[in-house]
């Protein structure tokens, strides 16, 4: 093996090694059974009743626990479904094997959505509703045009039955229903399975007997992942439409707000995470960007987009809310997976990918895993190295009969015919010497391909190779560099 090669190795393990020895922090390992547990407060939002969600232990979804003075009242209710009253504020909280979740019962939306496996910088599961701006509407806000039944509509108390069945075993069915005097009737409807980022949504809405189809608004999106640097993308729209994935950033928003057509999924997402309708069939979406202040006044305020959608006759919607975990997404469909911007090399970075993810398998490190697949690149680019090396050798060697040549041609201008006889013993000498000029870079050049996409994979991934501990991944500026393993 070459001595250039071997040291070209080692210095790739050399520096590879000290980037984590130096800029990655090891994720302590949570307590056993702290993944497991149920009792996780929900997140605050603004606007927040006090009477906030806490699930016991092994609960799956509750209304919010009353104030103190009617406990023993809630404690006396029989353990069925129930219809929760109208006179007050509540949250309904559902947890999953995959995401705890916070329903309000004021206009039925959704106000907090953590994953589990996926955590921020503080070790908690990871929250994507910005739910902390009152002036900012909620996912699942609906509006019909109309301004005095949108009012109606996303602020009355719904009454909502609550699921008795664990969240974790079985799918849950949540329903909020609201009228009133004035003949304004609305359902909402949202359905979780056990172990997935999809959330089943429909509405239906009436003013007196004028059935209405109201847009869905999401609001800002993704929110609360405060991880702003060069390297991260942040948050986009995007549509998947005509066989590509089109992607919509502030700029091209604000030339063209709105977009009318039948999509396979269209919605926004940033360098981890996003959210979509999925198969929203005929419809119209409408995005806004929207710039969120830095809580410091020197801060970087944090540029997220607002979208809404409005479906074309239909009622039922499906969203993806989660990771832009590689697999994840292509296993509800190989498009939404596109959703993940590799670039020009995406053919060869999807193999790359899950040979990674393959890698980390074992190790279950994935700054070791990097290591050890730039090693496995390198070995089988080795041969390519190789010939081009000996080429090189071999070219340097005929080096000086090549001299040779070109001194006694070097007084011909160039458009001397006489010329080419330089042209014609230069090759010559190459067919007896055994040496093919191009055989020294073109070796070299087919490995860019390679280079460029690894770098791709490592600054576009997403959350499927996210840094893992025992229990979840940790959202880090430090620990997350790509796009489709931590989206």
């Amino acid at each position: 093996m070459e001595r250039r090669v071997l040291l070209s190795i080692f210095l790739a393990f050399l520096v590879l090694y000290t980037w984590q020895a130096l800029f990655v922090k090891p994720v302590p390992k949570p307590a056993p059974g702290q993944a497991a547990k149920t009792g996780a407060p929900a997140t605050p939002g603004s606007g927040e009743s006090a009477a906030s969600a806490t699930a016991a232990p092994g609960a799956a979804a509750e209304a919010s626990v009353p104030p103190p003075a009617a406990e023993a009242n809630a404690a006396a209710a029989p353990v069925a479904a129930a219809l929760v009253g109208e006179t007050a504020e509540r949250d309904v909280r559902i947890e999953t094997r995959e995401v705890i979740a916070v329903f309000t019962n004021r206009g039925a939306r959704l106000k907090s959505w953590r994953l589990k496996r996926y955590l921020n910088q503080a070790r908690e599961p990871q929250e994507l509703v910005e739910n902390a701006l009152s002036s900012q509407p909620l996912p699942f806000t609906l509006r019909t045009g109309v301004a005095p039944i949108d009012t109606t509509l996303n602020t009355a108390l719904y009454a909502v039955t609550v699921p008795t069945t664990a969240a974790d075993q079985a799918p849950v069915d949540l329903r909020f229903e609201f009228r009133n005097d004035a003949g304004i009737q609305s359902v909402k409807e949202f359905h979780l399975e056990p172990a997935s980022f999809v959330i089943g949504f429909r509405a239906t809405v009436a003013s007196g007997d004028r059935a209405l189809t109201p847009a869905i608004v999401w609001g800002p999106a993704v929110g609360d992942v405060a991880e702003v640097s060069r390297y991260t993308t942040k948050a986009e729209g995007v549509v998947f439409q005509g066989g590509k994935a089109v992607r919509l950033d502030p700029s091209a928003i604000a030339k063209q707000p709105v977009y009318d057509g039948d999509f396979k999924y269209a919605g926004v997402d940033d360098n981890y995470f996003m959210t979509a309708a999925l198969y929203p069939g005929p419809s119209k979406l409408t995005f806004q960007p929207v710039s969120i202040p830095a809580a410091d006044p020197k801060g970087t305020p944090r540029d997220l987009v607002s979208y809404a959608l409005e479906p074309h006759g239909r009622d039922a919607q499906k969203f993806f809310f989660g990771p832009k975990d590689f697999d994840l997404l292509t296993s509800i469909d190989p498009d939404v997976a596109r959703a993940i911007n590799f670039g020009t090399f995406t053919i060869i970075v999807v193999p790359l990918l899950r040979s990674l993810k393959w890698v980390n398998g074992y190790i279950g490190n994935y700054g070791w895993s990097i290591i050890i697949l730039t090693f496995i690149i390198n070995v089988i680019l080795f041969p390519l190295r190789h010939k081009s090396v000996v080429s090189m050798r071999k070219m340097q060697e005929i080096q000086p009969e090549v001299k040779s040549i070109q001194d006694r041609y070097k007084n011909l201008k160039a458009t001397d015919p006489a010329k080419q006889k330089m042209n014609q013993e230069l090759m010559t000498l190459y067919k007896e010497r055994g040496v093919n000029p191009a055989s020294g870079c073109v070796p070299m050049l087919l490995t860019f391909p390679f280079i460029f996409a690894f770098y791709a994979l490592l600054s576009r991934r997403s959350s499927c190779a996210a840094r893992r501990g025992s229990g979840g991944s940790t959202i880090s500026r430090r620990t997350t560099p790509t796009s489709s393993c931590r989206s």
